[in-house]
């Protein structure tokens, strides 16, 4: 299904394909076991009532309405609804603090919220009194919240309930559509105001790009915050008629990939990280035989190779049938695509931020999109999917290597050791982190004689090594400070950098669990730098200690 030139906002978008093919699946999502399928006709009566409800409730054109929520179709049809009854979409990320909410609400001045359920509401609740524009709540499940009343708050059937007669409004292409923020690695998350143009010029340059259609289907499991998710996850889907997969939650995604086997799949470098230690946990599972026949495969790279051992290995964790294969959203090690392309999955890596409607270059520049290298390595983008006149300086560095892409980082993350050197220290962190045992790690050294890194472990992996070694069991401080846990990311430290220009001369474990919402991560639990920084001065006084 091509764009047509009479698509000029999202919700046009939505009622040609609805007119186009209303018994057409376009949604699917896991409940109890079972997966229940949405088609085009009863979103679009979802959608038309969620906007009705939204016009009923006082929003119009230009108002900010957010959703508080995990992917399901109740927040699709929020998201869509608010758009078609001319709003803007505000997506906050589910595992943020309050007071993360509470910045996000006050400062896009959002009248309307609609959370998840309980734990949602309890958040937003503790925060309200900061956030005066926040006039209504509508929880979208009424679970455990029986008895709950509040002049603010009300569930969705009583919201929808008080629709009445609604006509959406014309929109015009240069209206605001959606409101994202960045992630806020660096720095407090900043807003991002994108129209309908931007987004729509987006999807068409991805309708081009990846040939997206009818018979591809996408597990749907990061936020829906992420721009990228949110553009070239959902929008594009539903642009191209892909079905959207929406997961039961976090835990469940492993299995709900290896039912759904997606021809479609975004995600940050973490994500391929880990499933590349499923397939290596899997490997070391198996008898002597299977090990040397995949050893075999991998070395051969022949079609009889992969038909008879690589596709069966990426069929059990869903894998095999994977046409389109993204990796972006952080620096990417490229040993780590190696490593998925040598699998038989054609992995490529893609760059892109808010600013753009997610997405810049997938190796080689978008159609409509201009980008240039300043001097000092700057990533400098321009062109009509982007929420910003002329050239945008992104703060981003980034090289071509044989006309492709690779970003590398974040300027202000540059450091410069003692003697005048300068160190990109996510070249180093990203090879580190191709270890199974290593969930992130960041590297430090600005105005010193060495580097060294702080390190958090993939815990179940490193608590499954453990166990089989019968170590003595105790509290997870205790493990990571252990001589053999140490002496083990010791060996991986140096099994991993003896080709890097640097290597680190100590290293660090956060000895604590970090949770989502804990501040030292950001939403994709990427480690943010400076917070890090700011919660473990002792031990990064200790790595740089004399001695």
């Amino acid at each position: 299904m091509v764009l047509t030139v009479h698509d000029t906002s999202l919700p046009d978008l939505l009622a040609r394909q609805i007119a186009a093919q209303p018994a057409a699946t376009i949604l699917r999502k896991k409940d109890r076991g079972i997966w229940k399928a949405v088609d085009w006709a009863e979103l679009g009566r979802r959608v038309h009532a969620m906007a009705a409800a939204l016009h009923a409730a006082g929003i119009g054109p230009g108002d900010v309405v957010g959703v508080l929520s995990e992917i399901s179709p109740a927040f699709v049809a929020a998201d869509l609804g608010i758009l078609t009854a001319g709003g803007i979409a505000l997506a906050l990320y589910p595992s943020d603090t309050g007071e993360a909410v509470a910045h996000v609400l006050a400062t896009s001045r959002c009248k309307l919220l609609f959370v998840e359920g309980e734990e949602q509401l309890d958040k937003v609740l503790h925060i309200r009194d900061v956030c005066p524009d926040l006039r209504r709540i509508v929880i979208l499940d009424m679970k455990g919240l029986r008895d709950f009343a509040d002049p603010l708050c009300e569930s969705l059937a009583q919201f929808l309930a008080r629709a009445g007669s609604f006509t959406a409004p014309a929109l015009d292409a240069n209206a605001i559509a959606v409101l994202a923020y960045t992630s806020g690695t660096t720095g407090q998350p900043k807003p991002v105001w994108l129209s309908h143009r931007n987004i729509m010029t987006q999807l068409a340059a991805g309708l081009t790009l990846t040939g997206l259609g009818p018979g591809d289907e996408r597990l749907a499991f990061l936020p829906m915050a992420l721009v990228t998710e949110r553009i070239f996850g959902l929008y594009l889907a539903l642009a191209s008629g892909t079905i959207s997969n929406l997961v039961e939650s976090v835990e469940t995604v492993p299995e709900n990939l290896a039912e759904i086997r997606p021809t479609v799949l975004i995600a940050p470098p973490r994500v391929w990280q880990r499933l590349a230690t499923g397939l290596a946990t899997t490997a070391e599972a198996a008898t002597t035989l299977q090990r040397a026949a995949f050893d075999w495969a991998l070395r051969s790279g022949s079609t009889l190779a992969r038909r008879l051992v690589l596709k069966p290995a990426l069929a059990s964790i869903g894998l095999d049938r994977l046409r389109c294969a993204w990796v972006g959203g952080a620096p990417v090690s490229p040993a780590l695509i190696a490593r998925f392309q040598a699998l038989g999955v054609d992995l490529q890596e893609f760059y892109g931020l808010a600013e753009s409607g997610g997405v810049v270059s997938f190796g080689s520049v978008i159609a409509g999109m201009e980008l240039r290298i300043a001097e000092g390595g700057e990533i400098q983008i321009r062109g009509p999917q982007i929420a910003a006149e002329g050239w945008l300086a992104t703060g981003d560095l980034g090289h071509f290597t044989d006309g492709r892409l690779h970003f590398e980082g974040r300027i202000s993350e540059r450091l410069t050791l003692r003697d005048g050197r300068m160190v990109m220290p996510t070249r180093i962190e990203n090879e580190l982190k191709l270890s199974p045992y290593i969930s992130d790690v960041l590297v430090f050294g600005d105005g010193q004689d060495d580097l060294a890194g702080l390190i958090m472990v993939e815990q179940d992996v490193l608590e499954r090594w453990a166990q089989t070694r019968d170590l003595p069991p105790g509290n997870f401080a205790a493990l990571v400070q252990s001589d053999a846990v140490r002496t083990l990311l010791q060996a991986e430290l140096d099994r991993l950098s003896h080709a890097l220009p640097h290597r680190l001369r100590r290293f660090a474990v956060i000895n604590r669990r970090l949770e989502p919402g804990d501040p030292e991560l950001t939403p994709m639990l990427r480690l943010r730098r400076d917070v890090v920084a700011r919660a473990h001065p002792d031990l990064l006084q200790a790595l740089f200690a004399p001695g």
